[in-house]
């Protein structure tokens, strides 16, 4: 059992989580980890996020009593295991919760010196390629042992960390549905993006080593060769993206927009959502954009690796491709452009998926009952 005095509350006893977190840019994780803390104080959980950068491009204002930051003063800062150590004693939490594995290393002393249970929720993606020199594995053998609970969003995640027994989780991601609300279709931002096709088909990634963009133009030039009644829409930011600004600047139909705050509203003008993964450096664990495009009402077509087979393939509302296979990422796309039929059965149906089971209230209730576990089991 482990040391913790369960903060009182009227009503009964009130949890304290403290989330770690490398950074609160935007991205999949991130959102997760911001959904889950509006979730959990909803529901009367006293939670707080450490972030260890001061690297924030979320709106965090009506949480920021809630956000605390250590930065790192350096790539090899060993004086923070001590500041995240002395500030886990000053918050007296009763759970901490990290978000990335060399997180993870840095809780690992607040805990055993708190005698506070470890919850190592960094297990997001599923590469199929993690060697034993890989900083992610390193990590994670370093920090697992002195786990409570070892949680991946994927079942996939769990198989690619060899992760198995009864500290293992698989709780997927939330999606919250009010921002669907908050971002009604609005037919003038079609003219607005210069889209002025029938068709319009998108990917919303981050434009790096990780996201297979080099797929997703090269199938877009075979079709924007092949018909006039398509605009392909590239949605994201990341370090190669002014190469591909450059290089498509003048390509009619190929919309590379960067990054936007407003995607639920852009998910709503697509006919197809896409995804491509560069499975040599990444695997997909449960994507947040193809999550996104589903509770669109969107069918998806996506890199047949990694979590995308739980979401996409096991509820059958979108089309799995080959890695690197523009051709074969071409055709699926058309398949879909073709049949309007097949393409709304498989939107209506990830919809419901989304619905059932990847709402934000699932995550949350399932995330506290964790905890719950691990302070009274």
């Amino acid at each position: 059992m482990f040391q913790t005095d369960y903060h009182i509350c009227e009503g009964g006893l009130r949890m304290k989580v403290l989330h770690i977190i490398e950074t609160l840019k935007s991205g999949g994780k991130e959102r997760q980890l911001l959904e889950l803390v509006r979730g959990s104080l909803a529901a009367g959980v006293d939670a707080h996020i450490l972030a260890l950068s001061n690297d924030f491009e979320y709106d965090v204002a009506d949480i920021a009593d809630r956000v605390h930051s250590l930065p790192r003063r350096s790539r090899w800062d060993m004086g923070l295991v001590l500041r995240v150590r002395d500030f886990v004693k000053a918050m007296r939490p009763d759970v901490l919760h990290s978000w990335g594995t060399m997180c993870s290393l840095y809780a690992v002393p607040a805990s055993r010196f708190g005698q506070l249970p470890l919850v190592c929720g960094h297990i997001r993606d599923a590469p199929s390629r993690l060697s034993s020199f890989d900083k992610r594995w390193v990590h994670s053998c370093l920090s697992h042992p002195f786990a409570a609970a070892i949680v991946a969003n994927s079942r996939a995640g769990l198989s690619a960390y060899r992760v198995s027994g009864p500290r293992s989780y698989v709780i997927h991601n939330g999606f919250d549905f009010a921002r669907l609300d908050a971002a009604p279709v609005d037919p003038a931002l079609r003219q607005e993006l210069g889209i002025d096709t029938p068709y319009a088909v998108g990917m919303v990634a981050r434009f790096s080593e990780h996201k297979d963009y080099p797929t997703f133009f090269a199938a877009a030039e075979i079709l924007l060769a092949a018909r006039g009644d398509v605009t392909f829409v590239a949605v994201g930011d990341g370090p190669q993206l002014p190469a591909a600004q450059a290089r498509y600047a003048d390509v009619p139909r190929m919309r590379i927009l960067g990054r936007r705050s407003d995607v639920e509203r852009l998910n709503q003008q697509l006919t197809i959502g896409v995804l491509t993964t560069a499975v040599s450096t990444h695997g997909e664990g449960i994507s947040n954009a193809l999550t996104e495009f589903l509770a669109a009402g969107k069918p998806v077509v996506a890199t047949d690796d990694g979590g995308n087979r739980e979401l996409v393939a096991d509820h059958q509302c979108g089309l799995l491709v080959p890695p690197s296979d523009p051709a074969a990422l071409a055709s699926a796309i058309t398949r879909l452009l073709d049949n309007p039929q097949l393409a709304g059965t498989y939107g209506a149906r990830g919809a419901e998926v989304v619905h059932t089971v990847f709402t934000r209230q699932r995550m949350v209730e399932a995330w506290l009952s964790l905890y719950r576990e691990i302070l009274t089991g």
